[in-house]
């Protein structure tokens, strides 16, 4: 029984599953018919309104004969999983993936410097330094830098890939050459007001490593193979492997919580999957 969100009055749902699925709370409502003939268009819309003032997270009907062509379309309309009695009792899943192998690299920032293009010649410069833009607007950017880095896939990967070719590796600087890209431009002023332009904006940081080995759980859904496992505990992210109908298997994944903090700066966690990016987690703590 679900309790009606309009009326409060409980409502009868022929199943209900109530489950934690990768650390959502989920409830998932089944609603069976067994007619003589096909579930029709006018039965799933019933259905379909009845669930609405319902707390059902995913529905799913089932209908002993199949449905009709009409039901079928309004089903996926609502993203509502038509199933026959059959394919609802199929329990066989290819098993294959048993467990995988989870290796990862993050990168944590302790420290940050700039470099300027000239000398300050007996002038000096006020703190907090502040920057300004092109067109003489202060801003921050040293967070728009921090920024690029971490939206930068292309960077993230080599940096993964460096750290996985060289297991000794347990500090690293990254430096970037400021003189070209879209923040060449960027200066700061001295107290005599002259400008001066970065050239180089570095970062120091720790690299921490991890590779565990994770079981898999599996299922069959809606005439798909499911696969899932986590990527990682404490931020609690999940990669899932589905093998449709047709035998194709697709993979993707997503961070189901944000990272718990730790001392220093993240700039950021990802994972590639066959040289693909299948997730990015990111968290500045500055």
């Amino acid at each position: 029984m679900l309790a009606n969100a309009i009326t409060g009055k409980p409502r009868e749902v022929d199943i209900l599953i109530e489950t934690s699925i990768a650390g959502y709370e989920t409830r998932i409502s089944v609603e069976c018919i067994d007619w003589k003939r096909k579930a029709d268009a006018p039965w799933v819309e019933k259905i379909y309104q009845k669930h609405q003032a319902l707390p059902t997270d995913k529905l799913i009907i089932v209908s002993r004969l199949g449905f009709s062509a009409e039901a079928l379309k309004i089903a996926r309309f609502h993203n509502i999983v038509a199933l026959t009695l059959e394919t609802s009792t199929e329990t066989d899943w290819l098993q294959l993936i048993r467990s995988i192998r989870v290796s990862g690299a993050r990168l944590y920032i302790e420290s940050s410097e700039i470099q300027i293009c000239d000398l300050l010649e007996g002038a000096t410069v006020e703190r907090p330094i502040v920057f300004y833009d092109p067109v003489g607007n202060p801003g921050d950017l040293l967070g728009l830098i921090r920024a690029d880095v971490v939206s930068s896939v292309d960077l993230n990967k080599a940096l993964c890939d460096l750290v996985d070719e060289d297991k000794e590796i347990t500090k690293l600087t990254l430096a970037l050459d400021v003189t070209i890209g879209k923040f060449r431009d960027w200066y700061l002023l001295d107290s005599r007001g002259r400008k001066h332009y970065v050239k180089w904006f570095r970062m120091n940081g720790t690299v921490e490593r991890s590779e565990k080995i994770r079981e898999v759980q599996y299922a069959k859904y809606a005439g798909a193979n499911v696969a899932f496992a986590p990527l990682c505990e404490e931020d609690e992210s999940i990669v899932v492997f589905v093998q449709s109908a047709d035998g194709t298997i697709s993979i993707t994944a997503d961070s189901l919580a944000k990272l718990q903090k730790t001392e220093g700066t993240l700039i950021a966690a990802y994972h590639f999957y066959k040289g693909q990016l299948l997730l990015k987690i990111v968290q500045d703590q500055e």
